[in-house]
């Protein structure tokens, strides 16, 4: 069952300045769902602290300012550059003030939702469709939990509604195994039809991935036929393990971390080997053609949801994690 939500709707002037101004970043989340008339407008959220802003597209151009984590800005322009020595040659202009190198700045949407949808006892899979949203541990005291961004992926146990009418999705942190709350405007309730498999009707002994490290690419195949192509950033200090594996368990969302590193929510992961390497979506990072992982295999996002319909084994709906031997071949060489 689905419930209706109102919204507000300001001036679109007004949300282009806010969004100048990096205010998306430090909204309170039902503040984050008003602007839904603009929700194509193409924004940028800077991923890490310290991000140049240029005068020009280029790295000797006079730097503007530096630019912080979860700051968010309207892209009014992306340039390639002619610069021939690096492997990224994307530029993105921010709200008309300057230019930012695309390695770190994440592009996303603000499309918050109109409804919730009841969630069953086993879960459902959902995804954050906002720029940036605060969680909570408790709703009632609103302890802060995480920010969240946009393109995370959680397992989301129930649908609570506060004492102000507020509705919220308890989600799960599989870190822990502890929950934490966000505004259900913020998260999009990904559709079972959505997680059906992608061409089922091929043999799954015929499908299968090549990972070439040195040239930074992935490439799927359907016998000798390539479908999907594309560009990916593998471990560093060759990290990534040569030879073949089998895809032998999935889960649509996972809380990684490591020495350096602590990454809630990372989108659609397929593991390939036991020590935990696996293709998945990247959100902090826009950057792929060198590696920049801890061994995995990083993708774009939808392309890392693709990689997760199409290979075998097919995840169950309503399941949260799932195992198979006899998962599709991957070479890496």
């Amino acid at each position: 069952m689905k419930f209706n939500l109102t919204d507000f709707d300001p001036s679109r002037r007004d949300f282009i300045k806010n969004v100048s101004m990096g205010f998306l970043g430090a909204c309170l989340p039902w503040q984050l769902t008003h602007a839904l008339p603009y929700r194509d407008l193409s924004l940028g959220r800077v991923t890490f602290d310290g991000i140049p802003l240029y005068e020009a597209a280029d790295f000797s151009s006079k730097r503007i300012k530096r630019l912080y984590k979860n700051q968010v800005y309207a892209i009014t322009q992306t340039i390639r550059s002619n610069d021939p020595s690096h492997h990224n040659k994307i530029w993105y202009m921010l709200d008309d003030i300057g230019y930012a190198h695309s390695a770190y700045i994440q592009e996303v949407k603000h499309n918050p939702q109109h409804d919730y949808i009841e969630i069953p006892e086993s879960g459902r899979v959902g995804e954050i469709t906002v720029p940036v949203v605060q969680s909570y541990y408790n709703i009632k005291r609103m302890n802060r939990a995480n920010k969240l961004n946009y393109a995370m992926m959680f397992w989301v146990k129930a649908v609570e509604v506060d004492e102000s009418g507020i509705c919220w999705y308890k989600l799960m942190d599989d870190q822990n195994y502890s929950t934490y709350y966000i505004p259900t405007r913020a998260m999009r309730i990904v559709p079972y039809e959505e997680l059906q498999p992608v061409s089922p009707m091929v043999e799954p002994a015929e499908k299968w991935i090549l990972v070439d490290i040195k040239n930074q690419r992935m490439d799927a195949y359907e016998g000798d036929q390539l479908v999907r192509s594309s560009k990916t950033a593998t471990g560093l200090y060759d990290s990534t393990p040569r030879g073949w594996f089998t895809i032998t368990r999935k889960r649509p969302c996972r809380h990684m971390e490591g020495e350096g590193f602590d990454l809630p929510g990372v989108p659609w992961v397929s593991y390939i080997a036991g020590s935990g390497i696996a293709f998945h979506g990247v959100y902090w990072h826009n950057d792929l053609g060198i590696p920049h992982s801890h061994g995995c295999i990083h993708l774009p996002v939808k392309l890392a949801q693709w990689v997760y319909l199409w290979t075998v084994p097919h995840v169950p709906v309503d399941k949260y994690i799932f195992a198979d031997d006899n998962g599709t071949r991957v070479q890496i060489i």
